[in-house]
């Protein structure tokens, strides 16, 4: 099964229609909002033109890593999707409560303990806040659509094998990013220049206690992720035998009682790091698969340009 080819965008099907008033309504939206500036700071976006599952999340961790390795200051916000509380957010704390920041909130923060991480509605309150000012470069994940802060620079990422006709480029969104991560086989309509193949990779498992499962054993696994099939096809491509699978929806809050009855299958325990972050201390002997992004130094190199270019 072949993904698709430059013909990808002009197929016509009865979806189609219903997307084309969402591209007058982006088109008004860019128009009309001016979006907040931060002088003296860099802000990225990373984002995506559907709705989910396309590992942004990865790709900011990366990002910041690799720009504090060059010694570049860098605070992350999110909106907070997930969370339980109300309140206008703040930063992040190291191992904070899962219900107040959300789990990707906190995924982050555990990734890239070096860099700041806010978590708000209103990025732009974090983004002024004294706390920030130091940093400088403002990452903004899932940010692309995030019209009320102006940015410097916008990176996707889109996976161009779906077939799913609300996971195409209708809206002719990706030509308005300056650097594609991809995967699947590149539209014409896209411009060459700054394509960048997405590759994701297993960086091993992790437990918080003892050691995890090697490869080879018999265990079970579950995850509330939005493309589940890809976590399970992981661990079976790095040779752990799954024989007990559990799907829960994404962003899954794990309320009392679920982590019990997982318990019952007796078999050690792998889930995800999104997963975890939400379980942590409730499931004894739970393990975690951690999934990195490769990033080219070529792309390296010209994002530190970029971001020390002066304002």
């Amino acid at each position: 099964d072949s993904p698709p080819s430059s013909e990808y965008f002009a197929q016509v099907n009865l979806l189609s229609p219903l997307l084309f008033p969402l591209q007058g309504i982006n088109f008004l939206r860019r128009r009309l909002s001016r979006g907040m500036a931060f002088p003296g700071h860099r802000v990225v976006s990373v984002g995506n033109i559907t709705f989910g599952g396309s590992g942004k999340t990865p790709l900011v961790c990366a990002l910041a890593e690799a720009l504090l390795r060059r010694k570049i200051s860098t605070a992350i916000f999110l909106r907070g999707y997930g969370r339980e509380t109300k309140d206008r957010g703040g930063e992040v704390p190291l191992g904070g409560d899962v219900r107040r920041w959300g789990d990707e909130a906190l995924l982050i923060k555990g990734r890239v303990p070096e860099a700041r991480v806010f978590v708000g509605a209103r990025r732009s309150l974090w983004m002024a806040s004294p706390e920030a000012q130091g940093c400088r470069v403002f990452l903004l994940d899932d940010g692309f659509q995030h019209f009320a802060v102006a940015r410097d620079l916008d990176i996707l990422v889109h996976d161009f094998s779906s077939k799913d006709p609300l996971r195409r480029d209708f809206l002719g969104e990706l030509s308005r990013g300056e650097y594609l991560f991809h995967s699947g086989e590149v539209s014409e309509r896209v411009p060459a220049r700054n394509l960048f193949p997405y590759r994701l990779r297993v960086e091993g498992l992790l437990a918080d206690r003892g050691t995890p499962p090697p490869p080879g054993t018999e265990v079970g696994a579950f995850c509330g992720i939005a493309h589940p099939e890809r976590f399970f096809r992981s661990l079976e491509e790095g040779g752990w035998r799954v024989l007990r699978r559990r799907c829960f929806r994404d962003h899954n809050p794990y309320r009392a009682g679920e982590g019990e009855e997982l318990l019952k299958w007796n078999l050690p325990l792998i889930t995800t790091e999104k997963d975890y972050v939400k379980v942590r201390g409730r499931i004894p002997g739970l393990s975690f698969l951690r999934i990195g992004v490769e990033l080219e130094e070529a792309f390296v190199d010209a994002l530190v340009e970029r971001v020390e270019e002066k304002s």
